[in-house]
């Protein structure tokens, strides 16, 4: 069993996040173009 690069789960965190706080939509954005 492979588990998923932390990035993935703490990027799918974000997501779950961004859905009550759009303000981490955009700080997952800047991380993921940087």
């Amino acid at each position: 069993m492979d588990e998923p690069p932390l990035r993935d789960i703490f990027g799918k965190f974000l997501v779950k996040l961004g859905a009550q706080n759009k303000k981490i939509v955009v700080l997952d954005a800047d991380l993921s173009f940087s």
